[in-house]
């Protein structure tokens, strides 16, 4: 089995729990994050992320994301195999 790269994108569920969001998202161990201002003061956090490509780690980092600490939205925006 190989390796997938997963990009997503998430943002906070109040915009002044962006920094907490974001410590919960480097808990996660992405590869790397850049952060995006949406607008209205509204920022998001796009990572990479590498998994392994088997089944049930798509989900479980799908769960992962949605559960990291006030993580409002999560998106996948691609998946790459490596």
């Amino acid at each position: 089995m190989g390796s997938v790269r997963v990009i997503a994108r998430v943002t906070p569920d109040e915009p002044e729990m962006f920094d907490e969001m974001k410590k919960a998202i480097e808990a996660l161990n992405p590869e790397n994050y850049e952060i995006e201002d949406i607008g209205f003061g509204v920022k998001a956090i796009k990572l990479v992320k590498i998994i392994p490509e088997e089944d049930g780690a798509m989900p479980k980092f799908e769960e992962d994301l949605e559960k990291a600490a006030h993580v409002g939205n999560s998106e996948i925006l691609a998946v790459d195999r490596m």
